[in-house]
């Protein structure tokens, strides 16, 4: 779910069915036509899934900079 391109192309980002965030490494050929597609590699586990639907900004719940480094997830508020 919410599947985002990192800013160069070069890799995928998703949120598996667990939480986790993942990511999958890109390549075009040389020729341009075809896409080498990798194995997908957990990043790290995030509570996006446990969040209120309602919350969410346009569908997304984590915004990842340009050169894929960093992520700024949002949270919501813990129970006391």
């Amino acid at each position: 779910m919410q599947v985002r391109w990192r800013r160069d192309g070069k890799e995928l980002f998703y949120v598996a069915l667990d939480g986790t965030l993942m990511s999958v490494p890109v390549a075009p050929s040389p020729d341009g036509k075809t896409l080498t597609i990798g194995a997908p590699a957990a990043l790290f586990r995030t509570d996006i899934l446990r969040i209120e639907p309602s919350v969410d900004i346009n569908g997304q719940s984590y915004e990842v900079s340009p050169d894929g480094s960093r992520f700024l997830i949002l949270a919501g508020a813990k129970a006391r």
